[in-house]
């Protein structure tokens, strides 16, 4: 299916035929296709409940497969994010910004209660979205495993760690922006292990 355009509710009422439809026919994995700006949080959330949701049978959720194949920001990054598999086509665009709220008059007890919301709203986004990066990690860490000693003996460093080897391994199948955010995380993650 194909998310595009902004995720608003027409475009919820418009896919929620086809997703009901394509869960009806099996519990095979749904792939669904992002090109999007974004739109509302709320409307994002409709969406990945009804494409993770299980059938009147109480049958297992389907597998959901995210690609964004040009942009996906601000909810549709959401979306991308919640697929238990999300793949970024090569020059496509992700942005990630925390949640807005708007349309309210503001007054100091209105504005400490949306500071309070904004805060929950986004550590649960954060949780979600490193819970879904810390699975798809470890099963990419599983699936590599029985590679790290022919990645040592092919780079001519039997002593390399594990991590070392599994970010080798990584790196040889990512683009030059990928690899920049790897490199980032690996220097975040030796200061942090020296302290």
């Amino acid at each position: 299916m194909y998310v595009q355009g902004k995720i608003d509710q027409a475009l919820v009422n418009k896919l929620t035929p086809d997703i009901i439809r394509l869960q009806s026919q099996s519990r095979d994995p749904i792939t669904v296709y992002i090109d999007s700006e974004g739109g509302r949080t709320f409307h994002a959330d409709m969406l990945t409940r009804l494409l993770t949701a299980s059938d009147q049978d109480n049958s297992r959720s389907c597998r959901i497969i995210t690609v964004t194949t040009g942009l996906a920001a601000s909810a549709a990054a959401d979306v991308l994010c919640s697929g238990g598999y999300a793949i970024a086509h090569a020059g496509s665009v992700i942005f990630f910004h925390g949640v807005r709220r708007s349309g309210e008059e503001i007054t100091v007890a209105v504005a400490s209660s949306i500071a309070h919301s904004l805060r929950r709203t986004n550590e649960r986004y954060a949780i979600g979205l490193a819970d879904k990066s810390i699975r798809r990690l470890g099963f990419r860490y599983a699936w590599l495993h029985g590679q790290f000693d022919a990645f040592r003996a092919r780079v001519g460093k039997p002593q390399e760690s594990d991590i070392a080897c599994f970010v080798g391994l990584i790196s040889e199948r990512m683009s030059r922006g990928g690899l920049a955010v790897v490199n980032r995380a690996l220097e975040r993650n030796d200061r942090y292990e020296r302290v």
